[in-house]
C-alpha cells in the first residue's frame, strides 16, 4: 500500500488518465481544426459557384445580345433587298 502511495502523483492523479485527458485534448483540438477546414472549404466551393453563375450569366447575355444584332443585321438585309428589287420593277 505504501508502494502504491508513493507511485501517486502529489495531486493523486493517475498518470494514465493524465495521458487520456491529453489525448482527448488533441482530438477535441483536431475535430475543431477539421470542421474549420471543412467549414473554409464550404465557402469557397460555395463562391466558386457563385462566381460560375455570374460568369454563365454574362455569357448568356452577351450570347443574346450578339443574337439579337445579328437579327436586325439580317432584317436590314432583307429590307435593303426589298428595295432594291422595288426599285428594279
Amino acid at each position: 500500500m505504501e508502494l502504491m502511495q508513493q507511485l501517486q502523483p502529489a495531486g493523486n492523479q493517475d498518470p494514465l488518465v493524465a495521458i487520456r485527458q491529453q489525448e482527448l485534448a488533441i482530438k477535441a483540438a483536431d475535430t475543431e481544426r477539421k470542421a474549420k477546414l471543412d467549414q473554409e472549404e464550404l465557402k469557397l466551393e460555395r463562391d466558386k459557384l457563385m462566381q460560375r453563375a455570374a460568369t454563365d450569366a454574362a455569357r448568356i447575355e452577351s450570347q443574346e445580345e450578339i443574337a439579337d444584332e445579328r437579327a436586325d443585321v439580317n432584317r436590314e438585309r432583307i429590307a435593303l433587298q426589298r428595295q432594291n428589287m422595288q426599285r428594279r420593277t
